[in-house]
């Protein structure tokens, strides 16, 4: 069936009149419908594709397990073909792609209590990737297009922005990054939301979340969400540091401490509560890259801070 759908809606635009105009070598269809006609079907596939993305009961998300199931694989290709189609939509009615996307943002976020976990990531999904689909996001969010009206909509939605579901803040970060640039275009957006949004990065529903998952991924993201708005951030560096300090803290371990395997290496140590190696990196980048736009006469200081417990680890180690 995908196949199929992919072609129709691929071909369909060449068909609807005026969509396209015919070059003088090739000339236009002998049929044509109008774009009135189309749009009954271009609806009821979109709202068939929002209910199927959504994962269901049985999957298994990232169980090693599973990756090899037939059931689990054909699930996801069967995910992606729906998105195949979902953007095959926005070229042939862009402004039917918007309106759709902007009614489900706004009905979850009127509803979110009555709509289940995944359900809700499969919005964001489509939400996300409708961005993909846009050539210019930045003039597009500059403009106050409709991804950027529903990602203000996001983000005036509180319960949503602090869900305790980890498929829906792996969800949120992704879009952050994608449609973070809005601070920066639109300053007064930030007055009103960015300290939400910076609060659930660095927080319970971010790098301090339950799920490790969710932790590697808003580490990983949150330098990239701080360059989108930094300006309006930087003023704010102390105070996320000082909110990130105690996860920051590199564990010196002497390896006389550490057993020896048998076939001769040191076991990788995990101290509970703690982050790991790689995620750690991500902050002190995500600081660092705040530091450095200081003006000169603050950088030297926040610089000191940032590197006062690793050169305090060093000189422990010298001694």
């Amino acid at each position: 069936v995908e196949p199929y759908l992919t072609q129709f809606f691929m071909r369909v635009k060449a068909f609807v009149a005026g969509a396209e105009q015919p070059s003088p070598d090739q000339p236009g269809p002998v049929h044509t419908v109008s774009l009135d006609q189309v749009r009954p079907i271009l609806m009821q596939t979109l709202q068939l594709i929002i209910g199927r993305t959504a994962f269901p009961d049985w999957f298994q998300h990232h169980d090693p397990n599973h990756e090899d199931d037939d059931r689990h694989i054909a699930f996801l290709e069967f995910r992606r073909s729906l998105t195949k189609i979902y953007k095959r939509i926005f070229l042939v009615d862009e402004t039917l792609g918007f309106q759709f996307v902007q009614a489900s943002i706004a009905q979850l976020t009127q509803r979110l209590t009555s709509v289940k976990p995944m359900e809700v990531e499969a919005v964001l999904y489509l939400y996300k990737e409708a961005g993909e689909i846009v050539k210019d996001v930045g003039q597009h969010l500059q403009a106050s297009g409709p991804l950027a009206t529903c990602f203000v909509q996001l983000c005036d939605c509180e319960p949503l922005v602090r869900s305790d579901h980890w498929a829906v803040q792996l969800g949120l970060i992704e879009l952050y990054v994608r449609y973070g640039r809005v601070f920066a275009v639109h300053p007064e957006l930030f007055a009103r939301y960015g300290q939400r949004v910076l609060e659930a990065f660095a927080g319970n529903q971010g790098i301090r979340a339950t799920d490790p998952r969710v932790v590697t991924r808003a580490c990983f993201m949150f330098s990239r969400f701080l360059k989108l708005a930094r300006k309006q951030i930087v003023p704010f560096t102390t105070q996320l540091f000082n909110a990130l300090k105690d996860l920051m803290v590199v564990q010196y371990i002497p390896s006389s401490l550490v057993p020896v395997q048998v076939d001769g290496t040191l076991p990788k140590v995990v101290i509970k509560g703690t982050l790991k190696a790689e995620d750690q990196a991500c902050l002190y980048e995500a600081i660092a890259s705040l530091v450095s736009t200081l003006p000169p006469e603050q950088m030297r200081p926040a610089v000191q801070m940032l590197l006062k417990q690793p050169a305090d680890n060093l000189t422990g180690i010298l001694r």
